[in-house]
């Protein structure tokens, strides 16, 4: 009887380990749409890596995404929160916004994680 607790335990561990996976990626989809368009934005120029991005993201392949994430996230990334930052908007709006690209840079970085 013991073994079989244990067992549904760790079936359970595996289970709830792949659903977060699996959920994860259309999370970071989801959250990109508002993040592509603080990059959009301006004053600062779209780098020349947001296509190349956007196609990954929009892929679902976190194999296609892993090295940009690496390689071009980062320039996206201080894009967006220097367009934010030079927005016209209320400070809550600006930290609504920072937010939302602080918490896509932590997906993306809780989805290199479990593909190494």
């Amino acid at each position: 009887m013991r073994w079989l607790a244990v067992a549904l335990l760790l079936l359970a561990g595996c289970a709830g380990q792949k659903t977060r996976d699996h959920v994860l990626q259309p999370t970071v989809q989801l959250a990109w749409v508002g993040v592509k368009a603080d990059i959009e934005m301006g004053p600062a120029p779209v780098p020349d890596s947001l296509p190349e991005f956007d196609a990954a993201v929009l892929s679902g392949s976190r194999i296609q995404l892993m090295p940009l994430i690496t390689v071009a996230w980062p320039e996206l990334q201080d894009t967006a929160k220097l367009n934010i930052n030079s927005a016209q908007w209320s400070e809550g709006v600006k930290q609504s916004h920072l937010l939302r690209v602080d918490l896509f840079d932590e997906a993306c970085k809780k989805l290199q994680e479990r593909i190494n």
